[in-house]
């Protein structure tokens, strides 16, 4: 079975309300917001689909059109691209941070990357397996999925 998340997270007070307001918004466990970046959003803003972990690429790059769309959204402080593509429990995971209008270095590519990256928004495991669960990112096994569900 099969597993891909192509998603941008943060606290609502993070995101430019100007940007924010047009695309579709599910809330999280601990105050998190996620965007699903759909087929129809990646469309819209020309985002390539998972660019960070299905190229094989040794030490990629989050591309300019991703980097653009999450600059913009993080104009108001901390949030995170992820992305996971994994199948038969083997994979991979990525994020990148932006703060203010910018990304904070490069992406991180490795199997905890978005437990990292939750890590960061102060999500507690508290009794689950780890950040991804405690916060319910299992609950749709596709990006597509998510767009059903909105805040």
């Amino acid at each position: 079975m099969s597993y891909t998340l192509q998603a941008i997270i943060g606290h609502r007070e993070s995101f430019d309300a100007a940007h924010f307001d047009s695309l579709s918004i599910v809330g999280l466990a601990d105050g998190l917001l996620l965007i699903p970046l759909t087929s129809a959003v990646r469309a819209r803003f020309d985002i390539p689909y998972l660019p960070l972990t299905d190229d094989g690429d040794d030490a990629p790059s989050a591309p300019h059109q991703l980097n653009l769309f999450c600059s913009q959204l993080s104009r108001q402080g901390l949030i995170a691209y992820l992305e996971a593509e994994i199948f038969g429990g083997v994979g991979w995971q990525a994020h990148v941070l932006y703060r203010n209008g910018a990304a904070v270095g490069p992406p991180d590519i490795s199997a905890d990357a978005i437990n990292q990256a939750l890590r960061l928004f102060g999500v507690q495991v508290d009794g689950h397996t780890d950040e991804f669960d405690a916060v319910g990112l299992g609950r749709h096994r596709d990006t597509d999925a998510w767009s059903n569900e909105q805040d």
